[in-house]
């Protein structure tokens, strides 16, 4: 898994269990998976807080804990998920100012538009060319649709 964020290949500053039941990592920034987060904030009281939604899961229901989050990850199921599009809107709509990251299974073609829906960062598979990553955010400088961000 390679971070590109704000447009360049990053160093991803957030820790994950090493499966989404294992012992909480020691680390500053953790990445958490949502049932696991109240356990995150409970017992590792990490200075920066990150949460992992599968796309099924209304973003709603992480309302209470925006104001507390640095990052909420959006992962996708398949290529022809359309849901992480949607939940990103929400998320911003919702007011959450952190760091919005797709993850999981989407193509390099998605990405501008997902920079549209919100996302400024993108979990990029071993297969993607970061350089068409950048590309692609690049691709589409006009919108049509006055509520494009």
């Amino acid at each position: 898994m390679l971070l590109f964020d704000s447009g360049e290949t990053a160093r991803d500053p957030f820790r994950r269990p090493d499966t989404p039941d294992g012992p909480l990592p020691g680390a500053d920034a953790l990445l958490m998976p949502l049932h696991r987060l109240v356990e995150a904030v409970d017992r590792a009281a990490p200075r920066r807080l990150g949460v992992e939604i599968p796309s099924h899961q209304p973003p709603e229901a992480l309302t209470p804990w925006l104001p507390r989050l640095d990052l909420v990850a959006v992962r996708f199921e398949g290529p022809a998920d359309g849901r992480p599009f949607t939940a990103g809107r929400l998320l911003r709509r919702l007011g959450f100012a952190g760091q919005l990251r797709a993850t999981g299974p989407f193509t390099v073609d998605q990405i501008g538009l997902l920079r549209r829906c919100g996302y400024d960062a993108f979990e990029l598979a071993a297969h993607h060319d970061p350089d068409t990553a950048a590309a692609a955010l690049r691709r589409f400088t006009v919108t049509d649709q006055t509520w494009a961000a």
